[in-house]
């Protein structure tokens, strides 16, 4: 009885295997061709540059209070005759969740998520990116 029962879950198997065969694939070969992304992907974060490479951050810190990943942003600013000069502001890639907190909280919208999606690579001082990196990468997408 055990043998039919064995013989009877080979053929399930073969079944199954046999209605797979012949479905298109659903995978994609990947570095050739790629998926189309839903315009809200959650990618990379950049930074929106005006026109003079000036950033219209007002040293709130907000992103960073809201940020759940310690030490992922950081911002040096000190204040000028009432205005507020950016020294630092760098983003750890590396340490980013990319959940979105920091552009959503941003009360001059300086923050934004890109549709740039790969950011993989073995050296962690690639994933910490300042205003420069940042920008230009703002450069590239527009």
């Amino acid at each position: 009885m055990r043998f039919l029962k064995g013989i009877f879950a080979l053929f399930e198997g073969m079944k199954m295997v046999a209605i797979h065969l012949f479905r298109p694939a659903v995978t994609v070969k990947y570095p050739e061709k790629r998926d189309k992304f839903s315009s809200r992907l959650r990618g990379c974060l950049a930074i929106n540059v005006d026109k003079n490479g000036k950033i219209d951050c007002v040293g709130c810190r907000s992103c960073i209070r809201v940020c759940p990943c310690i030490d992922a942003i950081k911002i040096e600013s000190e204040r000028i005759d009432g205005s507020v000069i950016i020294n630092k502001f760098e983003i750890d890639s590396g340490k980013c969740i990319l959940c979105g907190n920091c552009v959503f909280v941003c009360p001059k919208g300086v923050l934004k998520m890109t549709p740039e999606y790969e950011m993989a690579d073995s050296d962690k001082t690639v994933f910490i990116r300042g205003i420069d990196e940042m920008s230009r990468f703002e450069e590239e997408e527009g």
